[in-house]
């Protein structure tokens, strides 16, 4: 073909000064001798040809959505390789739309790849600990096995951060130890360890002390009475919050370990006085019946003799409510609070109170276990019944 036809420079081997002479782009590249850059990618014919190894006549060669021109002069890249970095997106993807480094594969040096984040685990590729709690998604997804999109995995209220570093807890699991309280509610709310499932080693599990017997998970002997909670639920069948079951005056461990009486049977040999009574005030037999002496003198009329209440209780045999607090002494007795002191349980409102207008436990303080006492919760407007 003339030059004269083409347009090209007869006198000018290279009439477009692209690096290519006039005759290698008509007969060789099939780039226009009369244009630079055939493609209008920023680069010359001839670096494309000579250098970079791209199609002069593609102005994006490896089609990843950025022109070989800013691929070489603009992101680094490789013009030649749709995701120069490995990691699962295009580059051009990466520039224009995940604004993530098209050289670097884990932009934010998380433990996972940028394509990984935005293809698999839905997670930010530019923030390391997309969930803000404490632990980069990569260790949550390739060592913990927690979602990098909750801050809380097992939404038992404590971060997964917590769980790992804090209590040692799993945050794959909400009761680490299988006690029937979260280990949120163990580490906030009772102060029990979420790693052991009975925090007192009285034999009950921290969640039945909690929403079964009552008792407390931290201590072993809720009602100080010389036996253990699990003792007293799992062995003697006695209340656990009572240290006098059967109200006889005898602490349930004195039955159990000292005088061998019945601590749900307050008159053992149903002889008609009551074990303490025998043991305290007579000085007879409360395993034989027959020595009973009998006196069922109540001056005050509250179901206590006035010998229960001179010699077992220490209460005024001619007051039928010795403390004032609404209730009568006998009452008392058989329900497990205090004759003697008008608020059993310390929560602000009288045993009287609480037996016959909140209806709330006169011996817990606390009787819905939400963490306020009756009391408080009275005073704030909530209800003591309902945690």
């Amino acid at each position: 073909m003339e030059e004269g036809t083409i347009g090209t420079d007869p006198l000018d081997a290279d009439t477009d000064d692209d690096g290519l002479s006039d005759g290698d782009e008509v007969n060789t590249t099939g780039t226009d001798p009369l244009d630079a850059d055939s493609d209008d990618d920023g680069l010359t014919d001839g670096d494309e040809v000579n250098t970079t190894g791209t199609d002069p006549l593609d102005a994006d060669t490896d089609g990843d959505k950025l022109e070989d021109g800013l691929e070489v002069d603009t992101y680094g890249t490789d013009p030649n390789d749709k995701d120069t970095d490995d990691d699962g997106l295009n580059d051009g993807r990466e520039v224009n739309t995940t604004g993530t480094d098209p050289l670097d594969s884990d932009s934010d040096d998380d433990g996972l790849t940028d394509g990984t984040e935005v293809e698999t685990t839905g997670t930010d590729p530019l923030d390391a600990d997309s969930d803000d709690d404490g632990l980069t998604d990569g260790d949550e997804v390739n060592t913990y096995g927690t979602d990098p999109q909750s801050a809380d995995t097992d939404g038992d209220s404590l971060t997964d951060y917590e769980e790992v570093f804090d209590t040692g807890t799993d945050p794959t699991n909400a009761d680490t130890d299988g006690d029937a309280l979260s280990d949120g509610e163990e580490v906030d709310v009772y102060g029990t360890d979420p790693l052991d499932a009975d925090s007192d080693d009285d034999a009950l599990d921290d969640g039945e002390e909690v929403h079964t017997t009552d008792t407390d998970p931290l201590d072993a002997d809720t009602d100080d009475d010389g036996l253990e909670d699990g003792e007293e639920v799992e062995t003697w069948g006695t209340d656990p919050t009572n240290p006098d079951s059967d109200g006889d005056g005898l602490s349930d461990s004195e039955e159990v370990e000292t005088y061998n009486t019945d601590p749900n049977d307050a008159d053992t040999d149903d002889g008609g006085v009551n074990d303490g009574v025998e043991v305290l005030v007579d000085g007879t037999d409360p395993l034989d019946g027959s020595d009973d002496i009998l006196d069922t003198t109540d001056t005050d009329g509250d179901g206590l003799t006035d010998k229960e209440e001179t010699g077992v209780y220490g209460t005024d045999r001619l007051d039928a409510d010795t403390d004032d607090d609404g209730v009568d002494d006998g009452d008392e007795v058989l329900a497990g609070t205090d004759p003697l002191d008008a608020d059993t349980d310390d929560d602000g409102l009288t045993d009287g109170e609480e037996v016959n207008t909140t209806g709330t436990d006169p011996t817990d303080a606390d009787t819905d276990a939400d963490g306020l006492g009756d009391g408080d919760e009275l005073v704030l407007g909530t209800d003591p019944l309902d945690e």
